[in-house]
């Protein structure tokens, strides 16, 4: 009689660093988090002029009068040559974001096989974004070994059950009082409490970095000074901006050998808690430069913040953000594609 012979038992070779599968249905809620003064409110109050300004034909649409309210009252503001007022209460804002994105439908039937399927389609984005003031981030010691929050939801529960973080950095604030890691490692290590991350495992949020501020002298010069500068040709003003390909490098070298910036333990603790091909870097700007109507960028005339004589810090002309809308649009293909965040 024959012995069966018996199928040798598959051995698991997944990575350490494997994400875990995962059906549930992908989020649509985008938490921003931010030290107090890091831009949240600018950058929010940009995202009309971003959109409208955006080459992959992205539209912004409000989904309540709050929501609304914000982006018509803070556009008006802001075409006025003035800055919002900075967050005090929390608001809850929600918007849709519609845009086009890369057609994940690879499938056809055979009637289709003679006809190409088009490689960007249309689609809605529901995001849910919380604007709160950047203390509500701030991790106060209350006794040993215990971290409490601002007041109202926890900001960490809160940003823990988002799919996708955008995360704002300040480098005017970072290279003066650098503390930046002290409005990050908080909330960072309450999301990891409450999702019970498992060894080998990270969180599962996508996170896009923007570094804020591209247009003011001290970062701008830094840029051009080593080489980082970068131009896209659907860009009628000719604008410099930083590829997202170099972010993160120029990022560690703007603060390198800074003494009152910690930005490493934020990069570091980026890569510890998150998967690392779900963060990406940007280097922003919610003004943009002075550009000259029907004129292109000139490296002679490119500040577009300006002090009056009273101290009031004012916009010179139009206008033109950077890399707002995209670290949006970013995180919407990634979600698009049906990944579970």
């Amino acid at each position: 009689m024959t012995t069966p012979v018996q199928e040798p038992q598959p051995v698991d070779t997944q990575p350490e660093d494997a994400q875990p599968e995962d059906t549930t249905p992908p989020q649509r809620q985008i938490g921003i988090w931010g030290a107090t003064a890091s831009g949240k409110s600018t950058f929010l109050s940009s995202l009309f002029f971003a959109t409208a300004r955006a080459t992959d034909h992205v539209m912004v649409r409000g989904n309540n009068d709050a929501s609304t309210d914000f982006l018509i009252t803070n556009t008006n503001i802001m075409a006025n040559h003035r800055f919002p007022p900075p967050t005090v209460d929390r608001a809850a804002l929600n918007w849709t974001l519609q845009m086009w994105v890369p057609n994940p439908d690879q499938r056809r039937t055979l009637r289709q096989l003679w006809r190409p399927l088009p490689e960007r389609v249309p689609f809605d984005f529901d995001i849910d974004m919380q604007d709160a003031g950047g203390l509500e981030f701030q991790s106060v010691p209350q006794g040993p070994n215990r971290i409490e929050f601002g007041s109202g939801e926890n900001i960490a529960t809160y940003l823990g059950r988002c799919s996708g973080l955008l995360m704002l950095i300040d480098p005017l604030r970072e290279r003066s009082i650098g503390d930046a890691y002290s409005f990050f490692f908080g909330p960072l290590l309450r999301m990891a409490q409450t999702q019970r991350v498992a060894a080998g495992q990270r969180l599962p949020h996508y996170v896009a970095v923007c570094v804020t501020k591209f247009d003011d002298p001290a970062v701008f010069e830094f840029a051009r000074d080593y080489g980082y500068l970068s131009y896209r040709e659907d860009d009628e003003a000719a604008q410099p901006r930083i590829h997202p390909n170099d972010a993160e490098r120029f990022m560690l070298h703007l603060f390198q050998g800074l003494p009152a910036s910690d930005i490493d333990l934020v990069i570091g603790g980026l890569r510890q808690y998150f998967y690392t091909d779900r963060i990406k870097y940007f280097i922003s700007s919610s003004v943009g430069f002075y550009v000259e109507p029907a004129e292109q960028f000139r490296e002679d005339d490119y500040k577009n913040v300006a002090q009056t004589d009273d101290g009031e810090f004012v916009i010179r002309g139009a206008v033109r953000p950077i890399n707002v809308a995209e670290p949006l649009v970013w995180l919407g293909q990634r979600l698009a594609a049906g990944a579970r965040p």
